[in-house]
């Protein structure tokens, strides 16, 4: 006879599901309630509910704890319908709240407003996450920005221009400019805590380059570097090298820069319009030109790297970067699989 009680809340659940089948072979065997509790170190209220949980046809496994699922709500089903409606369709400020992104605290301003039900942030942030939102880096976009623009630009101009590309077995290419500055290196380094790692950098000199490249839907990359503000003609010669070194006509895709619209520019193109036409993404649109992911990744290899030391540095860095990504077609093919960007995949 065990003497010694077990406490069964502190066993595992398969602990405590083997010892109900236990509980049961023995009283199969014509054993009752309190000589099994004896025998095993059990309470004997503790076999009884054991064995009436049996006979109700619930069986040996463990039952599920706390609160069913949907009890304790302060929200209706219908009530959280509309608040998560909102909050994936709307940003606060189009519903007349203060705030620029979903906050805890703006989803409880607006649950209060359309219910008059106030909740603590705790809890709000428990129903945020029950419905699948987490906290997320926003993606900036220009309040210039034309909603309307965008879409005639999805549906009606770049399908068109697509047509025209392929009734001309025209080369379809995404163009843009970037800057890298010396003193942009911001890598991550392991060090004690409390005691940040030191990066020493040269402040005397900064040194800039920029870059202007043109990437296809089929992994293809052309750049060139250039040390000053981006003028007319150093554009042009951009373009002049395009296409002397391609065997088809180019449509190349490019932001609203104002050079990209100068009079030279623009007289330059009309006369080679049977080597390259020029089209316009919509203004304010940079999420639309997969040629930025490019420029991304560039910045993100040369900063995580050795630090740039000179000018010198600086373009040898950049160059043995840029033709890296050249040789990665697969991975310039997979700008255009973002989500924003897939519509121009070839």
């Amino acid at each position: 006879m065990n003497t010694e009680r077990i406490d069964v809340r502190k066993l595992s659940a398969p602990a405590r599901e083997q010892m109900r089948k236990i509980v049961l072979r023995l009283h199969a065997q014509g054993y009752g309630s309190t000589a099994i509790a004896q025998m095993l170190g059990l309470r004997r209220p503790t076999v009884s509910e054991w064995l009436a949980r049996v006979r109700k046809g619930l069986g040996t496994a463990e039952r599920k704890r706390g609160r069913r699922v949907g009890t304790g709500r302060r929200l209706t089903e219908a009530q959280e319908a509309r608040i998560l409606k909102e909050v994936t369709t709307h940003t606060p400020d189009q519903l007349g709240l203060p705030y620029a992104l979903w906050t805890a605290q703006a989803v409880r301003d607006l649950i209060h407003r359309y219910f008059a039900i106030l909740l603590p942030k705790r809890t709000v942030r428990l129903y945020l996450q029950r419905w699948g939102l987490t906290t997320q880096r926003p993606i900036k976009r220009a309040l210039e920005r034309d909603p309307a623009k965008v879409r005639h630009w999805l549906e009606e101009m770049y399908p068109r221009i697509q047509a025209k590309a392929r009734e001309e077995k025209a080369q379809l290419l995404f163009g843009d400019e970037t800057g890298v500055n010396s003193l942009e290196h911001h890598p991550k380094g392991y060090a004690p805590k409390g005691k940040p790692p030191v990066l020493v950098l040269p402040q005397s000199q900064r040194h800039r380059l920029n870059v202007i490249s043109a990437i296809s839907p089929q992994g293809q990359v052309r750049f060139m570097l250039y040390p000053d503000t981006l003028k007319a003609e150093i554009f042009l010669d951009f373009l002049k090298r395009l296409v002397k070194d391609s065997d088809r006509k180019i449509f190349l895709v490019l932001d609203n820069h104002k050079v990209h619209h100068s009079r030279k520019v623009q007289q330059w193109v009309a006369d080679h319009h049977q080597q390259i036409e020029l089209f316009f993404l919509p203004p304010y649109s940079p999420d639309l030109n997969p040629d930025e992911y490019l420029n991304a990744e560039l910045k993100a290899r040369l900063h995580a790297g050795e630090p740039v030391k000179d000018a010198d540095h600086l373009k040898r860095k950049l160059m043995a970067h840029l033709r890296s990504i050249q040789r990665q077609p697969e991975k310039v093919k997979s700008y255009f699989q973002a989500e924003s960007i897939c519509y121009a995949a070839a």
